[in-house]
């Protein structure tokens, strides 16, 4: 193999001590490419899968791009607000 720009070692060191996974990979001859991106999208849809199932079904807050807070609840309030509107359904 050609020369390494960090070390197996080094790589390996480092990601233990920031608690992070490692995986040699090559560009050069494709080594292990394909499956360090399915680990690492499978790792991402298990972290997004734990984070939708741990919300809270009563009350979700949605922080919107001008920095302002939505909160949404089941409450009567809201399904009063929401009688009006057609958007999405059947």
């Amino acid at each position: 193999k050609e020369a390494r720009e960090v070390s197996v070692d080094d790589g390996a060191a480092l990601a233990q001590s920031e608690d992070l996974f490692f995986m040699e990979t090559s560009a050069l001859d494709s080594t292990n490419v394909s499956i360090a991106f399915q680990t690492i999208v499978k790792e991402i849809y298990n972290v997004t899968s734990r984070k939708v199932l741990s919300f809270d079904n009563q009350k979700l807050e949605t922080t919107l791009t001008n920095r302002k807070t939505l909160k949404l609840d089941d409450s009567e309030n809201q399904k009063d607000l929401w009688n009006g509107v057609r958007c999405c359904r059947g």
